[in-house]
């Protein structure tokens, strides 16, 4: 579904730029839109605040009763023009594949509907506040993902473990086969990757990708298990790289590298270099851990 959203023509790519381009508030994975709610990138969740407006038409309604479906309606509203600004990848927005493609819009409205309500603010002069969230994990990630799987590994400046030659250009590396490093193997491999990108303007996505300097996916949603990006999401966000390497996620031995640049449109990718992306492919048991989204990225 989302790969035929995709590729329709007529997609605007600059279409709802409020959130995209809106900064983190500081000491906080929250992206912020204009007048409408927040993204918690730290939960994968959307948050808003509903207003319902006391009113004073005749009804046979309670008036708090009127007030607080307001105020829901209201919320929904928030959520749905949130959720629109959000980027999915570097090229690619919520808003663009929901203009795109009916099914997908029908889809996004009914799921949103599904909001968890948090609380309930009575104020002075009538009105109510309703505070709710939206989680993405599950249905909605479900629609919204690209499709999972066709990672190919990448033999860039890796050894043949038998003759000790480069790997062959284009020719395909067995999934359990470890290639060789000519600066020699880690002491063990690796249990997760942390990649400090502070300081590059890199935007969170739903589905972003570790790129090597030569512009190939060293991770993205097509190495990971689709139910592991369902779960939790392709990636973890943090904003403190030494406490990213001790979270769950990549614990207790994860590879921690500098980000080199923010690539795409939407400034989603981030770029590693191309010793640490050889350092990732090298090894099976990197895929495996790759293949669970043990993946977090430092942003500002």
């Amino acid at each position: 579904m989302f790969q035929r959203a995709q590729y329709l023509a007529g997609i605007a790519l600059l279409s709802c730029l409020v959130l995209i381009a809106s900064p983190l508030i500081h000491g906080e994975l929250i992206q912020e839109a204009t007048d409408s709610g927040y993204v918690d990138w730290g939960r994968l969740t959307i948050k808003c605040t509903g207003v319902g407006e006391p009113s004073t038409e005749p009804t046979s309604t309670p008036k708090h009763h009127r007030v607080i479906k307001s105020s829901r309606v209201d919320a929904i509203k928030k959520l749905l023009r949130t959720i629109r600004g959000i980027s999915i990848t570097s090229e690619t927005t919520v808003e663009q594949i929901m203009n795109a493609d009916d099914a997908i819009q029908e889809r996004v409205k009914e799921l949103i509907q599904k909001f968890r309500e948090v609380g309930v603010h009575y104020m002075s002069d009538g009105s109510v506040e309703v505070d709710v969230e939206l989680s993405f994990r599950g249905a909605l990630l479900e629609l919204l993902l690209p499709p999972s799987g066709g990672g190919k590994r990448i033999s860039d400046g890796l050894l043949c473990p038998l003759c000790g030659q480069p790997w062959p250009d284009g020719k395909e590396v067995p999934r359990d086969l470890k290639l060789l490093i000519p600066q020699g193997d880690p002491a063990e491999p690796f249990s997760g990757l942390v990649i400090d990108a502070r300081g590059l303007g890199l935007t969170p996505a739903l589905a972003p990708k570790v790129l090597n300097e030569a512009g190939k996916t060293v991770y993205g949603v097509g190495f990971a298990k689709r139910l592991r990006s369902l779960a939790g999401g392709i990636v973890g966000y943090e904003q403190d790289p030494e406490r990213a390497a001790n979270r769950d996620r990549v614990a207790p031995n994860a590879l921690v590298v500098k980000g080199l640049s923010a690539q795409g449109i939407n400034r989603t990718d981030v770029v590693i270099g191309n010793e640490y992306a050889a350092m990732l492919h090298s090894m099976p048991e990197h895929l495996l851990f790759m293949e669970h989204a043990r993946v977090i990225i430092v942003i500002d």
